[in-house]
């Protein structure tokens, strides 16, 4: 059971902090009416209120947000176990966990956007700070596109060719994103998020494209 709760592949972060809770906490949930599709829709709950929670400034819901926003993403661990572990998973489920990670993607940088725009941080105008975010917004939803949509099948392909029954350990930019995020709620300083997800989306952008080609042409 344990080798069907790994996946081929996980970030490092990921695989040490949020796969080490998520699975002691799937196989209790393996004979219970709960579906991945119940997962999944209460971790894209949790993260959206996380979101709400970070736009306050206030030092006890930067906690209380950190703390939310890696529930949603145990959660986010757990509805693919379950669904590997159970066989209850579909494809409509499938589908909506992509898009609910970027629901909470795009509420996590609109956050840090409302308390940039409180910090005025660099001494940027609204208009500036609005642009940035957008910018953010867009380029993040574009990368996470890359990887959904095309990278990650190329690499399941491309393993499955392989027959490596190994979990194979990187550090993605999506670590970067969650746990960026946590520990900058953490440590007061969540009115840079953006401008911090906006250069690792144009370093994500690029590196991706590379490595997608690299990847088809095998």
């Amino acid at each position: 059971m344990m080798k069907k709760l790994n996946r081929d592949t996980d970030s490092f972060f990921t695989f040490i902090l949020a796969r080490t809770i998520s699975r002691r906490i799937t196989p209790l949930l393996k004979n219970t009416f709960i579906t991945p599709l119940q997962v999944t829709s209460s971790g894209l709950l949790i993260g959206l209120f996380a979101a709400w929670i970070a736009s306050n400034s206030l030092w006890y819901c930067g906690i209380l947000a950190a703390l939310l926003i890696e529930t949603a993403h145990v959660f986010d661990c757990i509805d693919g176990e379950l669904a590997r572990i159970t066989d209850r998973g579909n494809p409509f489920a499938a589908s909506l966990d992509p898009i609910s990670d970027r629901f909470k993607d795009i509420a996590v940088i609109y956050a840090a956007y409302v308390q940039s725009l409180n910090a005025k941080i660099f001494n940027l105008s609204e208009f500036q700070i609005s642009t940035i975010a957008l910018f953010t917004i867009g380029l993040w939803s574009f990368y996470m596109y890359i990887v959904d949509a095309h990278l990650n099948p190329a690499k399941n392909k491309k393993a499955s060719k392989n027959n490596n029954k190994s979990t194979r350990i990187y550090l993605g930019l999506y670590d970067l994103f969650v746990y960026g995020s946590i520990a900058s709620l953490l440590f007061h300083s969540f009115e840079y998020f953006i401008v911090f997800i906006l250069f690792i989306s144009i370093f994500g952008i690029v590196i991706q494209i590379i490595q997608l080609q690299k990847i088809l042409k095998t």
